[in-house]
This record gives structure tokens, sequence and C-alpha cells, in this order.
């Protein structure tokens, strides 16, 4: 069985590509089942009552609801696997299958891999011209490297999150070895994404450490380290941006913000549904769906989804700060980046964090009312 769900967190880097026409993400999904089923079959195991588990639930009847209505399937069906993949990562927590070791491993270990995957597709093109994988070239010269990945958002996204996760892994030096790696990578996919949330979180941070340098009257040599970061990092994106794939740095929005405010019109007219989850019946109103999280889903799904989806992610937030704090770090990276972009349920990888951060702070909970 640990080899069943350790396979299954390797097929994260995975779970955008196809092989023959078949997604990855479909046998993902199959193996998710797999190990629910075994957990709750051999393990005796069962769904518990939580207030995450009923807004999960309300949720569900929600987007289901949507879908039988309008016949859109796209985002019940990305729903249904975010799902799967959540609660089989929660399962294989609970039945003893993967602790944070194993699963710091194996995550860092896929954004590695993709990483790594990233240069050599840049390396073959550059040196060779050879357009292997998922290459774009947009208006601008702009050059976009997506490896295995469909999305180069999602993918920036996903390769920043892996930071926090470095350090709780490897000694500092080779954290930092690494951490270059897979910044340099999400560079390379010319996505803003990955990097505008880990600057927001190194702002968060240092902010918070200068706060309690404040009180305790001294500031260490770690908060000055970090204060330098925070402020060469964007001189560091905007040279490395431009040289790497063509892409010149702007703080233009490509329109989101204009369609924000069309947007707003278009919801105003359908405040309590929304489009009811449906791009099609969206997009023949605005040009593009929004880019954050809060938006897309109040614009998309309406008041009343709205309500539902915030009340699951603050409980979300309520437990994973009690948790394992590289996941919860891990978690915020990706929380900031999707101000920036849309379809949370689409982001697999940000359901295996979850899971796994979900499961160990109970975990931790109960062993800490046993002590």
């Amino acid at each position: 069985m640990t080899f069943l769900v350790s396979a299954f967190i390797c097929l994260i880097p995975f779970s955008y590509a196809s092989i023959t026409g078949i997604r990855v993400l479909f046998f993902q999904a199959i193996l998710g089942l797999c190990i629910i089923f075994y957990n709750f079959v051999f393990k005796k195991m069962r769904f518990c009552f939580s207030l995450i588990g009923f807004f999960l639930s309300a949720m569900f009847f929600i987007v289901f609801c949507y879908a039988l209505f309008t016949g859109y399937v796209n985002e019940l069906l990305s729903f249904i696997v975010f799902f799967v993949i959540l609660y089989a990562v929660s399962s294989s927590v609970r039945g003893g299958y993967l602790d944070a070791y194993m699963f710091n491993a194996l995550y860092v270990a896929g954004a590695i891999f993709t990483a790594v995957g990233i240069f050599v597709q840049y390396g073959l093109h550059r040196l060779y011209g050879l357009e292997l994988f998922n290459y774009q070239q947009f208006g601008g010269g702009r050059n976009a490297y997506g490896f295995i990945w469909a999305d180069y958002s999602f993918l920036s996204l996903y390769l920043i999150s892996a930071v926090p996760l470095l350090f709780r892994r490897f000694s500092f030096l080779v954290a930092i070895a690494l951490m270059l790696l897979v910044v340099l990578a999400s560079i390379l996919t010319s996505a803003r994404t990955g990097f505008a949330a880990l600057l927001l979180f190194l702002v968060l941070v240092v902010v918070v450490f200068i706060l309690k340098g404040l009180v305790v009257g001294k500031i260490n040599r770690y908060v000055l380290a970090l204060v330098i970061s925070a402020f060469m990092s964007p001189f560091f994106f905007i040279y490395g941006l431009e040289a790497l794939t063509g892409r010149a740095l702007s703080i233009s929005s490509s329109g989101r913000f204009e369609d924000f405010i069309t947007g707003w019109s278009f919801f105003s007219e359908n405040p309590f549904f929304g489009s009811l989850l449906n791009k099609d019946f969206y997009y023949n109103s605005v040009a593009t769906i929004p880019h954050n999280i809060f938006v897309y889903m109040l614009y998309m799904g309406g008041l009343v989804l709205f309500a539902i989806f915030m009340g699951w992610l603050l409980s979300n937030a309520c437990l994973v700060a009690r948790g394992d704090r590289g996941i919860a770090y891990s978690l915020l990276i990706v929380f900031l980046g999707f101000q920036f972009i849309p379809s949370f349920f689409s982001a697999y990888f940000v359901a295996v964090l979850l899971g796994f951060a979900l499961s160990e702070a109970k975990v931790r909970d109960f062993s800490s009312t046993l002590n």
C-alpha cells in the first residue's frame, strides 16, 4: 500500500500530461479511488462529520446542480478529481502510509524533476532549435516553456510552492541551490504568477519578522537576509524574465482589470448564481474569466457558491495553521498566487498539499490530546 501511495504522489507532475490522448490525471484519479477504497474496507475508516466536510459537501451539491442545469460539466469533473486526490492523500495520512518526511521528499522530488525537465527543454530549444514538449511563442517574442504541463501559470506556482519544503528537507546551502533551480525554472515558464506569489510571501515574512524583532529589541541576520532577498528579487526577475524568455515585464493586467469591471455588470444581473460555473455563458458577456480566486467564485458561482467556498476556505485555514509549518507556508504561497489566476479546483497539486495538511493537523491535534 505504501508503494501505491508513493506512486500516487509521484504522479503530481504528470497530472496535466497526456498519453495517447488520455490524461494521466485519469489514472491518478483511479489510483486515488483505490487508495480510498482500501482504507475504508481494510482500515475500517469512516467519514467523520466536520465543518470542512459540511462546506465541501455543500459545494459539491451546488456544483452538481449547476452542471445538471446547464449541461456544462467541466467544473464538476475538476471538483470531483480535486476531491478524490484530496481525500486519497488525507486517508493515506490517517492510515499511516504517508508521513511528513515521506510527503516532503516526494513533493520536492516532483518539483525538482519538473524543473530539470524545463531546463532540458529550454537547452535543446536554444542550442538546437528543437521544440519538444509543451512550448509556445507568443506575441512580442515571448517564449514559454511548459515541459509536460499545459498551463504555464499553474506550473510556475507549482514549482514555487515547493520552496518552503526545500528548507525542511535539506541543509541551508543545498536548499538555497535547489531554490534557485526551481525559481529559474519558474521564470522559464514566462508566467508571472509563481514569482509574484513568492515575492508577496517574502514581503509578508519580512514584515512579521521585523515586528517580532521590534518587540524583542533585536533583528537577527536571517531577517536581514530576507530583507535583502525581498528587495533584490524583483530586479532579478525583471532581468531574468526578459533575458531567458524574451518577455518584457510590465504591470499591465492584459485586460483582466477591465474585465473585472465588465464582469461586475454581469454579476449585478446574476448575483445569486453568477454564470452557474458555465464558462461559455460567461464568455458571451465578458472576454476573460476572472483571474482571482475570490472574484472567480463570486462572478462564476454567484453569492451562493461564494459564501460556501469562503466558509470552506476559512475552515481549512484554521486547521492548516495548526499543522506542519512547511506545508502551511507552501499553501500560503499557493493562496497568494491564486490572486492572479482562476480555476482553483483545476490545480490538483493544491489538493495534494491540502489533503496532507488537513490530516496531519488532525493527527497532531489527536496526539496532543493523548499527551
